[in-house]
C-alpha cells in the first residue's frame, strides 16, 4: 500500500468494501494519528454488528459501499455524496449535517436515524427502510419512494408533494402538517399513521390500508380512497370535497364534522360510520352500506353551540 493510502482493512469493510480506498477517496491526505483518529471504530469490524465506526468529517463522495454494515456509525458532517449505499445496514447511525446528495441508498436500512435537515437531494430511495428515523421537514417533493419502510417515523412537516409512495410501510408514521398533494400512495400500508393537518389534495390512496389512521383537519380535495380499508379511522374536521370513496371500508370510522360535499361513496361500507354534523351536499351514496350509522346528535350539537351569554 502506498503512502496516504488507507486500505479496506483500515476500514474494517475487506468484505464489502473490495480493494483500496484512497486518501483522496476518504478526504484525508495525511497519514497516521489523524487517520487512526478518525477511522477508530472500536472492537468489531464492519459485518459483525460490532461498529460505531467514527467518520465524522469524512469525504465518502463517490464511494462503493454497496451492503455495507455500518450500524452506529457517526457520519456527523460526512459527505457521502454519491456514494453506493444501496442493500447497506446503517442503523442508528448519527448523521447530523451529513450530506447524502445523489446517493443511492436503495434498499438500504438507517433505522433510528436523525435525518433532520440532511440533504438528500437526488438521492436514490426506492425500498430503503426509515423506520424510527427522523425526517421531518424534509423536502422529498417528487421522489421514488415506493416500496420504503417509513414504520414509527416522523415526516411531520415534510414535503412530499408528487411523491410517489406506493406501496409503502407508513404504519404508525407521523405526517403532521406535511404536504402530500398529489402524491401516489396506492396500496400503502398505513395503519394508525398521522395526517392530521396535511395537504393532501389530490392524493392517490386507492387500495391503500389506512385502519384506525388520523386525519382530522386534513386537505383531502378530491383525493381518492377508492377501495381504501379505512375501518375506525379519523377524519373529523376533513375537507373531503369530491373526494372518492368509491367500494371504499369506513366501518366504524369517524367523519363528524367533515366536508363531504360532492364526494363519492358509491359502494362504500359505512356500517357505524359516525356522521354527526357533515356537510354532503350532492355527494354519492349510490349502494353505500350505512347500517348503524350515527348522524347528528341534536344534544352534541346544541352543546357545541353553546356560548356563554354577553354581559
Amino acid at each position: 500500500m502506498g503512502a496516504g493510502e488507507i486500505g479496506a482493512a483500515e476500514l474494517g469493510i475487506g468484505q464489502v468494501c473490495p480493494g483500496q480506498i484512497g486518501a483522496r477517496e476518504l478526504g484525508l491526505a495525511e497519514h497516521g494519528a489523524r487517520q487512526r483518529r478518525t477511522l477508530q471504530h472500536g472492537t468489531g469490524e464492519v459485518g459483525t454488528g460490532q461498529i460505531g465506526a467514527d467518520l465524522t468529517g469524512a469525504s465518502l463522495e463517490d464511494a462503493d459501499l454497496n451492503g455495507a454494515t455500518l450500524d452506529g456509525a457517526d457520519f456527523t458532517d460526512a459527505d457521502l455524496g454519491g456514494a453506493n449505499l444501496s442493500a447497506a445496514s446503517i442503523d442508528g447511525a448519527r448523521m447530523a449535517g451529513c450530506r447524502l446528495a445523489d446517493t443511492d441508498l436503495t434498499e438500504a436500512r438507517l433505522t433510528g436515524a436523525d435525518l433532520t435537515g440532511v440533504d438528500m437531494s437526488g438521492a436514490r430511495l426506492a425500498g430503503a427502510g426509515f423506520v424510527q428515523c427522523t425526517l421531518a421537514e424534509a423536502d422529498l417533493a417528487g421522489r421514488d419512494l415506493a416500496g420504503v419502510d417509513l414504520a414509527d417515523a416522523d415526516l411531520s412537516g415534510a414535503d412530499l408533494g408528487r411523491a410517489d409512495l406506493t406501496g409503502a410501510d407508513l404504519t404508525r408514521a407521523n405526517f403532521a402538517g406535511a404536504t402530500l398533494t398529489d402524491a401516489r400512495l396506492d396500496k400503502a400500508v398505513a395503519i394508525a399513521a398521522k395526517f392530521p393537518e396535511c395537504r393532501m389534495d389530490r392524493a392517490k390512496l386507492a387500495g391503500s390500508d389506512l385502519r384506525m389512521a388520523y386525519f382530522e383537519k386534513a386537505s383531502l380535495h378530491e383525493a381518492d380512497f377508492s377501495q381504501a380499508r379505512l375501518g375506525e379511522a379519523v377524519l373529523t374536521g376533513a375537507d373531503c370535497r369530491a373526494a372518492r370513496f368509491r367500494s371504499a371500508r369506513l366501518t366504524y370510522a369517524d367523519l363528524s364534522h367533515a366536508v363531504l360535499a360532492r364526494a363519492d361513496f358509491a359502494g362504500a361500507d359505512l356500517t357505524g360510520a359516525n356522521l354527526h354534523r357533515i356537510d354532503d351536499r350532492d355527494a354519492n351514496w349510490n349502494g353505500a352500506t350505512r347500517e348503524k350509522i350515527r348522524g347528528t346528535d341534536p344534544d352534541l350539537a346544541a352543546a357545541e353551540d353553546w356560548a356563554p351569554p354577553r354581559s
